[in-house]
């Protein structure tokens, strides 16, 4: 399993989030924790990216998870990928490059990035989050 990005609000900086300064989104990044914790828990290896976060998360967990140097490397040998934030560069991903890395066409955006109808013509199984 994959989580291409570990923090919930673009330019919000996760270290704010955690601990007991929790004025900027609380209990955004503690459900992305969980996820990681019931991923890991269930024998899940987690992979993921964040153009931001990542510092800051891996100060939190450590090696728990394995931190990728881009979005496509996130997603070698991935099961899925789940979509956590927002950041520009994965509203316009390079779909036949993903196509190239991830073992199973599944997504599970909570972010709504994408277009289901476009997702679905791809083959991706595409569950889109609160729509």
């Amino acid at each position: 399993m994959t989580g291409v990005n570990l923090h919930h609000q673009p330019g919000v900086n996760l270290h704010h989030q955690l601990g007991v300064n929790l004025h900027h989104q609380p209990g955004v990044n503690f459900i992305i924790f969980c996820i990681i914790d019931a991923l890991t828990s269930a024998g899940a290896t987690v992979t993921a990216y964040d153009p931001e976060a990542m510092p800051n998360v891996k100060s939190q967990i450590g090696d728990k998870i394995q931190y990728a140097a881009n979005q496509y490397d996130a997603l070698q040998n991935a099961s899925a990928l789940i979509i956590a934030t927002e950041w520009s560069e994965f509203r316009t991903p390079e779909f036949e490059r993903m196509e190239k890395e991830i073992k199973h066409k599944i997504i599970f955006d909570g972010r709504n990035l994408f277009d289901v109808y476009k997702m679905r013509e791809l083959g991706y199984n595409y569950q889109s989050i609160g729509r």
